[in-house]
């Protein structure tokens, strides 16, 4: 089933940004990312990709968007898949524009940001992939902290900035790329589950890729504040991307049972290679917390990957997506009222936790 709006001004400037958006769980839960698109100052540009498993969820989305006439041709595409990355990459590959972002239901970009992202990929055509500045609007639990610095440190906010900065790694979501690279790479569902070797992959397929942070637009990305579920995160995620590394590195045993067995290696080198980041003197009781919780985290993402390596994803790549659709049931209730906009009246589902 698909559904496109049949308004759109044929004078109207081409959409030129793919805004990939996975849906699940109830309407409150995607208000605000969608308040967020619609007052983007090039919200003329975009070019959305609306997926969900629901189709009454989708028509009252579709009500919703086309009711404020912003977008030029938004789609709303039904989808099932019990993974996301399947639906991500089908949308992706139906769009049309140059450039794609994913986006998420706990991830609200500021206004500038397909305009400046935009200016940025015009600016050089050897970019292929960029990433706003990350903030992180709850940092008052461990949880949130530790998840926070272990993945998006490298992209906040700097003085005196440059446009961009060349990185050799990017986030491996909230990353914009060229839709082009993207689905080249994607072809192989498994990469955007992992989506660090997805990024692998472009660089493979293009030698003179440059991947950007972008300093002049940044996005508020809500962290879990919930311990048990986010060592459980962190658990599904080295384990999807333990198995596909194997697959993608065409690894035997020779190569898998040394890794399988000093396991322990891995959150010790994390966690060494982190402690600058994880370590403010000036709040040492917070920083022994966001260190504990830290080693949680990268001891459950480590044998996670030991597992994958060993014995496969088996079924965490579906449960991963439950992690990463409708955040409400993995903060703490001080912290929900994030996730909603805030002409909202939320309802507060938690139907996507395992």
């Amino acid at each position: 089933m698909r559904t496109n709006s049949s308004d759109a001004d044929d004078a109207a400037p081409p959409s030129r940004m793919a805004v990939v958006f996975v849906v699940r769980g109830g309407f409150s839960n995607v208000q605000k990312t969608l308040d967020c698109l619609l007052a983007q100052t090039a919200a003329n540009r975009i070019d959305l990709m609306l997926t969900t498993d629901s189709p009454a969820l989708l028509q009252e989305i579709e009500r919703y968007v086309l009711s404020r006439g912003t977008l030029v041709n938004p789609r709303f595409l039904l989808h099932a898949a019990p993974d996301m990355a399947s639906s991500r990459v089908f949308a992706a590959t139906e769009a049309t524009a140059e450039i794609m972002t994913i986006t998420e239901d706990h991830s609200f970009p500021e206004s500038n940001f397909v305009e400046e992202l935009l200016g940025v990929f015009d600016s050089s055509a050897e970019i292929l992939a960029a990433a706003p500045v990350m903030h992180n609007p709850n940092p008052g639990s461990a949880v949130s902290r530790a998840q926070f610095l272990l993945t998006h440190v490298m992209l906040r906010p700097v003085a005196h900035p440059p446009r961009t900065e060349n990185c050799e790694r990017l986030p491996w979501h909230n990353t914009t790329y060229r839709r082009a690279a993207f689905v080249a790479a994607a072809r192989d569902v498994g990469l955007l589950q992992a989506e660090g070797l997805l990024q692998a992959e472009i660089r493979r397929n293009n030698p003179g890729a440059r991947f950007v942070h972008c300093h002049h637009t940044g996005l508020w990305h809500v962290n879990m504040s919930r311990l048990a579920p986010a060592v459980e995160h962190a658990f599904h995620g080295g384990r999807i991307f333990g198995a596909e590394r194997v697959k993608y590195c065409q690894w035997g045993w020779e190569s898998r049972l040394p890794r399988v067995v000093l396991f322990p290696l891995v959150p010790l080198l994390k966690m060494v290679r982190c402690a600058p980041i994880l370590i403010d003197r000036r709040a040492p009781l917070q920083t022994l917390a966001t260190l504990a919780t830290s080693c949680l985290l990268t001891f459950g993402y480590a044998v996670g990957e030991a597992v994958g390596i060993a014995c496969g994803k088996g079924n965490s790549a579906t449960i991963y997506a439950r992690y990463e659709c409708n955040r409400v049931g993995l903060l703490d209730p001080a912290e929900r009222h994030l996730l909603f906009s805030d002409s909202a009246s939320p309802t507060l589902v938690d139907n996507t936790h395992p």
